[in-house]
Formats: structure tokens, sequence, C-alpha cells
């Protein structure tokens, strides 16, 4: 499915709590209203889009979303279908009458690429167990190590302790948020990078990209989200 359907439904269950339970309890009822096409609500309704789900943490009214197991290996197959349309039924039946199984038409099984997102939150085992195996760890650093009794008064993490939640949780890339104003950001990539070498601290504009592990680590794009400029015309003076 595309990224853009995915970010909605996604979105909406980070905000919405009832909305979480009618997607576990009634998933076509609420994926009613999105501007889904057929084979992205069954992929949702199926759970080949994954999986989103929420643990408490250590901050106050603060959870963090883990989303996994996004691995769906279905392959259109428009040419046997009179209509078009991707294969998202258990069998069908060709223009030439021959039966069409999901086995000829699914590659092989592969893994899915999982995200976990922290909100503000002390250094907590949950997220370590939630994010184990991650490809990316979005994880807050509020604060230097020198700042460590300020983190922990207010029940945030240092750059420090952040990468230790990555290096136990043994995820592929740890980026960095929740920035204090008063740092600038490589200090803090440093401190992170001596325990977990793997860390980005993502700037405004900048993209991540989560490939599926075959096609590569995943990556920060510097910019990435950031508009194109255009050349502003500049009105010239009519001389009289």
């Amino acid at each position: 499915m595309s990224k853009e359907a995915l970010a909605k439904v996604v979105q909406r269950a980070i905000s919405d709590a009832a909305f979480r339970r009618q997607l576990n309890s009634d998933p076509t009822g609420a994926l009613r209203g999105f501007d889904l096409s057929a084979d992205e609500a069954s992929a949702l309704r199926t759970g080949d889009a994954g999986r989103l789900s929420s643990l408490g943490v250590d901050q106050r009214m603060s959870k963090s979303y883990a989303i996994g197991g996004m691995a769906s290996t279905r392959l259109s197959a428009s040419d046997l279908t009179p209509g078009g349309g991707p294969a998202l039924v258990d069998d069908l039946s060709g223009a030439a009458g021959r039966t069409v199984t999901p086995a000829d038409v699914l590659g092989e099984p592969r893994p899915g690429r999982k995200l976990v997102l922290t909100g503000d939150t002390a250094p907590s085992p949950l997220v370590v167990q939630a994010a184990h195996g991650a490809d990316l760890l979005v994880h807050e650093a509020s604060f230097l190590a020198d700042e460590a009794e300020r983190a922990r008064e207010t029940m945030h993490s240092t750059a420090a302790q952040a990468a230790e939640v990555a290096r136990l949780a043994q995820v592929r890339l740890l980026a960095l948020t929740h920035v204090s104003p008063r740092y600038f950001g490589p200090e803090l990539a440093d401190e992170a990078r001596a325990v977990f070498p793997d860390t980005v601290v993502p700037r405004d504009f900048d993209l991540i990209e989560v490939p599926f592990p075959e096609r590569g680590a995943p990556r920060l794009v510097k910019s990435g989200a950031r508009p194109p400029r255009t050349e502003a015309a500049v009105p010239m003076i009519e001389q009289q």
C-alpha cells in the first residue's frame, strides 16, 4: 500500500484511542471514510500493511508506538482479470479459464520493516523490549550526560541513555529528537555515537529512508523534505 495511505491511518490511530480500538474490533468500519483503494483497505484489514501498537513509558501521560510487519509481497495480477487490479482473493480464474492461486503470484516471505517512536520519556525497559530488532528507533534526547540529574527529575533522557536503549534493543538506526534549544545537535550525536555508532540527529526537512532489509540500511536524507525553491519574479519599474 502507499505510504500516504498508511500515514493517514497511523496519524489517526496515534491521536484517537477509540479509533485504535475500532481498528481491532471492526477494521472495515474504522477504515470507512479514508480515501483508500480496495487493495489498501484489504491490506490494513488483513495486517499486510503492518501493525501499530502502543505502550506506556516513563513520562507523564506519554506513550511510545511501534509500527511493524510491513512485509507484503503481493504481486499484481491485472492481466488475469478483465477489469484489472491486484489479486487479493484466495484464487481467481484467468481469461483462459486457468485457476490462479496465491502460490502462483506471491513471492517468498520476507522480513518487514519495524519503526519505534517514543514520546517524552526516561529510559525504559519497555522501549527496549518493544524496539528489539527495529529498523529505526526514534527516541527523545533532551539533555547531555552532564544534565543527567535534570533529565531524571523531568523524566526525560540524555543522548547517552537513548543510545544505550538502542544498543540493548539491537536496532539498525537511532534518530534523536526532542532536542533542547540549548544544543546544536552535533554534541548530542557525539555523545550517543560513543555508545551506539549508528545515530543521527535529524533537523527540519530531513528525511529518514527505511528500505526493506535486502535493499540496504536506513539512512538520513538531508533536506529530503524541503520543497524546491522557486525564483520569484522581480517586478520591473516602468520608465515614465
